[in-house]
């Protein structure tokens, strides 16, 4: 999370994204359902998985190295301005040794189907 100045003098408010700033993602892909761009980011343990989209919610099914599926915990998910966001830990000693651009991921995404009601 970043912070950006509010217009009282030196008071910092937190700006909602999950990513620090200069974080650059690991990989970008499609949604195989929808099209959806993902950006995916990782620091420390925290893998976070960006959708370029409003969704009703963006899920980690799998994290997977090669063949096998790793254990991961969720952290939290959210959505902000034009973006959905879910965040995990994957303890990086299960896949020392290796880049985490061999990571492969499958996702679930719930769209809102509510939002067509309200017009």
């Amino acid at each position: 999370m970043s912070a950006t100045e509010t217009p009282w003098s030196g008071h910092l408010t937190p700006r909602h994204w999950p990513v620090p700033e200069g974080v650059k993602p690991f990989q970008q892909g499609q949604l195989k359902s929808s099209g959806i761009e993902v950006d995916c980011y990782q620091y420390g343990g925290v893998l976070v998985a960006v959708a370029h989209a409003d969704l009703l919610r963006l899920e980690f099914l799998s994290v997977k190295l090669g063949e096998d599926e790793l254990e991961t915990n969720l952290l939290g998910f959210g959505a902000t301005a034009g973006y959905t966001w879910t965040s995990l830990y994957l303890e990086p000693d299960l896949y020392k040794g290796r880049s985490p651009e061999e990571l492969t991921f499958e996702f679930l995404a719930i769209e809102d189907d509510d939002e067509d009601d309200d017009e």
